[in-house]
């Protein structure tokens, strides 16, 4: 099996790194310096519980200059449209990210199409470099979407294992998808507000995502049993400590952010089926116009406005 992985960022690239590290067929895509920086230098270097290690890892700069068995899609949703487009029809995609648009528009261009649940304590911040916080490097859940487990899902989750991962393929990978969007939520609440702030109202938020989970009839596994099992699978063996959620490290990049393809998809179910979510609403909105300044009041204090 051929793997390529499109967006080497801190999932992509862990993965891809890893995948190599045990020999698998593995090449990546990645742009800017990041991709320049691995193309020069034909490695990848990732940082983890062990100590800092230069992988050979191939790179390329667009889609159509490799073809692969199954593509591993790790780029942020806005990008999604983008790389499906370089695709051929038909291809076998794994959705590796946040959210659960991405699968639509795969399945909406005629791709086979795969989800993977993602937990992985990860950091890209330097070009060239990944970093990863736990051992194992992730707990991944991977199946067809939106239901049902098949070979290809089979033989990539079995590579992801004996690269050192959580990984198993699933029958349910929409539930699974659905609870790590919950989990999500928090994500924005990390990007912008204070560290005095952020704790109350991430629950906050959480709790108003279930709600119009709920109400719009949504089948989904609890989200706090979701990450006590990841967390207690991808422990922290250091004294390390990851910078922030992959929307910190988007906000500090100067990237655009995934709130959007998360908070937005509670915005936009919550005015389908007549629920209020005036929490992500607000969290949209700052991302439509970020702050200056890590906010210092309460989310649902500035929600209340």
């Amino acid at each position: 099996m051929k793997i390529v992985i499109v967006g080497a960022g801190a999932v992509g690239g862990v993965i891809a790194a890893r995948l190599a590290q045990i020999g698998a067929d593995v090449v990546c895509v990645a742009r800017g310096e990041h991709g320049r920086v691995l193309r020069e230098r034909g490695r990848i270097e990732l940082s983890d519980e062990r100590g800092r290690f230069r992988v050979a890892l191939p790179c390329v700069e667009r889609v159509a200059e490799c073809a692969g068995d199954v593509y591993l899609v790790a780029v942020k949703s806005n990008d999604t449209a983008g790389v499906l487009a370089e695709l051929p029809r038909g291809a076998a995609v794994v959705c590796a990210q946040n959210g659960v648009s991405n699968e639509a528009l795969a399945q909406a261009a005629g791709m086979s199409t795969y989800g993977m649940m993602v937990w992985m304590p990860a950091q890209h911040l330097e070009p060239g470099v990944v970093e990863i916080f736990s051992e194992p490097p992730g707990f991944l859940r991977v199946g067809r979407w939106p239901r049902g487990a098949d070979d290809t899902a089979e033989a990539l989750a079995s590579r992801l294992a004996r690269a050192g991962f959580a990984a198993a393929a699933v029958d349910d990978v929409a539930r699974w998808k659905w609870s790590k969007l919950v989990s999500n939520l928090r994500n924005a609440v990390d990007a912008y507000f204070a560290r005095e702030v952020k704790r109350a109202s991430m629950d906050a938020v959480m709790a108003e995502g279930r709600a119009v989970l709920d109400a719009a009839g949504i089948d989904y596994r609890d989200p706090e049993q979701l990450m006590r099992e990841a967390s207690a699978q991808t422990p922290s063996r250091s004294a390390r400590v990851r910078a922030g959620s992959s929307m910190w490290q988007s906000v500090a990049r100067g990237k655009p952010t995934e709130v959007e393809a998360l908070n937005g998809t509670i915005v936009a179910l919550a005015a389908e089926h007549g629920v209020a979510a005036p929490l992500n609403q607000a969290l949209l909105a700052l991302a439509r116009d970020p702050p200056s300044e890590p906010i210092v009041r309460p989310l649902a204090e500035l929600a209340r406005r």
